[in-house]
């Protein structure tokens, strides 16, 4: 009976564990929460949030990618951890290495993040508290801005195997951020039209890229503000 009872416990645990994570790939046509009893989300394919839908990635979430996939965002992203409970974007891999997964991609379709007067984050799309790992295999960062303004804040993007945040026809506010040991540049702004609202990068480590710190590219038109502090 001892036996038959370890036995049933033992695949009482594999099944539990078996549930303990939550595939992901194609299509999101509906307002979707990612929590912790789906957790760790598995990206086995692209996947695309539609315009029109919010995607909400609560605290302590996990999300691993296979080999050159991505997460593309054409609605609206609310990832907010918390300093106990941090967001991490990573590789699925049993020993991660720089550019095992594609990138985060956040669309000029993307909800751009709204402030106040007094330039605090209201709305819109948000990266807070999050870890980016050993991503870069597609496109040209780990986190890649294409027309698209997110607030982004006490984020890590390490171990990028292209940059570690390229932005591309916008601008964005980068605070209390980590970003390091990438194989390109740390930052980089490219075709960034007069349009744009003002780049401000804040009380941020930007260390050990092989391509540099922060390097902007083509601005179109009058500069918008720079701010480095």
């Amino acid at each position: 009976m001892k036996i038959n009872l370890i036995s049933l416990l033992t695949l009482v645990l594999i099944n539990f564990s078996l549930k303990a994570q939550t595939n992901v790939s194609g299509f999101i046509n509906a307002n979707t929460t990612w929590n912790s009893s789906g957790s760790p989300y598995i990206v086995t394919g692209n996947a695309l949030l539609s315009n029109g839908y919010t995607l909400t990635i609560e605290p302590g979430v996990t999300i691993k990618f296979n080999p050159n996939t991505a997460l593309q965002i054409d609605g609206e992203l609310i990832a907010i951890g918390n300093s106990q409970n941090r967001i991490t974007f990573t590789s699925n891999q049993a020993i991660p290495q720089s550019g095992d997964w594609g990138k985060l991609h956040i669309s000029d379709l993307a909800v751009d993040a709204v402030y106040n007067s007094v330039g605090e984050y209201t709305s819109g799309s948000i990266l807070k508290y999050c870890d980016v790992l050993f991503a870069g295999s597609l496109g040209y960062g780990a986190i890649q801005l294409e027309g698209a303004s997110p607030y982004i804040s006490q984020i890590s993007v390490q171990q990028s195997s292209s940059s570690g945040i390229y932005c591309s026809g916008s601008s964005y506010s980068i605070d209390s951020s980590l970003v390091s040991n990438c194989a390109e540049v740390g930052l980089y702004f490219d075709q960034v039209p007069s349009s744009a609202s003002a780049i401000t990068i804040r009380n941020d480590s930007i260390l050990n890229n092989f391509g540099g710190g922060i390097s902007f590219g083509v601005f179109l038109g009058v500069h918008c503000p720079i701010t480095i502090e």
